[in-house]
């Protein structure tokens, strides 16, 4: 039976957020994101394919991402911040002058990404939208229900980003054992310590999520389907695997004995050695594929 989105013939385009133009470094899920579905949808396009719009990884690919289940928080707009009142207008207008007297004239132009330019825009105001969310109530309704049906990743991908913080040039493999093998009373004392940037990172996770669905409902409103990529392989130095440690072929530290690539084809002579860690399957199975499952409903 043909699924009714395959059932006629359709069209569309492929373009990651980041893409398009944004303020101050790259797209986001703001106005842009909403211009972009209205030419679509004026152009006639049924389907945008947005690729994968997980946390940003080595060289800035969503394909190494730190989480398979978590939004990449520089998409989040800061346009939607102000209008959900997390900021005031003011707060976006004083971040954006402090930084343009700074960027080089190469830079100015939106013909290209620059992701270090989005942060050191964007950080300063989730710090304060943060801030504000603390002080305040609003929100927590809405905040409450994102924890309900988000609690079995999120809360893990929150700590396993603040302490990457404390070292983000090293893997998780470099931790302290007790750490490192996810022994309660040492994952307890981290979430502990670092109560609050744990809650940072959930926050900003919030927030995505709030943003993302709405220009989803935009999107359908506006009859463009959004088409995403599952990637078949997470990162090593991600949550997915030093939360699942036993889904994956690991040996006593953590440490990938089995990886993921591909034999020489018609793109490389050589085949390429992606470095992936391959999933224990029979592990998977015993579990009733619970981390696919979940993976795949998010």
């Amino acid at each position: 039976m043909i699924h009714p989105h395959f059932a006629q013939r359709s069209a569309g385009l492929l373009l990651h957020p980041t893409s398009l133009p944004g303020p101050l470094g790259m797209g986001d899920l703001g106005p842009c994101s909403y211009q972009f579905v209205d030419f679509l949808k004026a152009s006639g396009q049924t389907w945008w394919q947005m690729l994968p719009i997980h946390p940003a990884g080595g060289a800035y690919s969503p394909y190494d991402s730190p989480s398979a289940f978590a939004g990449y928080e520089l998409l989040i707009s800061a346009e939607k911040l102000v209008e959900d009142g997390f900021l005031d207008q003011e707060d976006l207008t004083f971040e954006e002058s402090k930084l343009k007297g700074k960027v080089p004239k190469e830079q100015e132009s939106e013909a290209r990404i620059d992701y270090e330019l989005s942060q050191a825009f964007k950080e300063p105001l989730f710090r304060k939208a943060f801030s504000n969310f603390l002080a305040g109530q609003h929100w927590r309704k809405e905040y409450d229900q994102f924890n309900r049906e988000h609690r079995s990743w999120v809360w893990d991908y929150a700590l396993f980003r603040a302490l990457k913080e404390r070292n983000p040039e090293h893997s998780w493999t470099h931790w302290p054992e007790p750490l490192r093998k996810r022994e309660e009373e040492a994952v307890n004392e981290a979430f502990k310590i670092h109560r609050h940037r744990v809650e940072y990172w959930v926050f900003l996770q919030f927030v995505f999520w709030l943003q993302w669905g709405r220009l989803q409902d935009y999107a359908h409103d506006n009859g463009v389907k959004l088409m995403g990529d599952v990637p078949m392989f997470v990162s090593h130095d991600s949550v997915d695997v030093w939360a699942n440690q036993d889904s994956f072929h690991l040996d006593e530290d953590g440490e990938r004995t089995l990886v993921a690539g591909v034999p020489p084809d018609y793109f490389s002579e050589d085949g390429q050695l992606w470095g992936n860690p391959l999933y224990r399957w029979d592990r998977m199975e015993a579990d009733g594929f619970g981390w696919w499952l979940d993976r795949l409903k998010r």
